[in-house]
């Protein structure tokens, strides 16, 4: 099963609006860079928003920045 990492900071912009476009998938977790700064470093987030997907705990696939939902779509195919 697929799972959706979305690290974001509360004073961002683009991380409001791709928690919106989010809202359209199952099994996301939000993580907030400044509360979580330790998941954060652990899986190497550089900048919010930055989204990993993971199958089986393993990193298949990573976008930072805002993305609609098709465009996320695409990046769990």
């Amino acid at each position: 099963m697929k799972k959706i990492l979305d690290f974001y900071s509360k004073s961002c912009v683009p991380c409001t609006q791709l928690k919106k476009e989010l809202k359209s998938f199952e099994n996301v977790e939000y993580i907030d860079v400044m509360e979580d700064f330790e998941k954060a470093l652990q899986y190497s987030v550089r900048k919010a928003p930055t989204v990993i997907i993971l199958e089986n705990g393993e990193e298949i696939n990573r976008f930072s920045g805002f993305r609609t939902k098709e465009e996320i779509a695409s990046y769990l195919e």
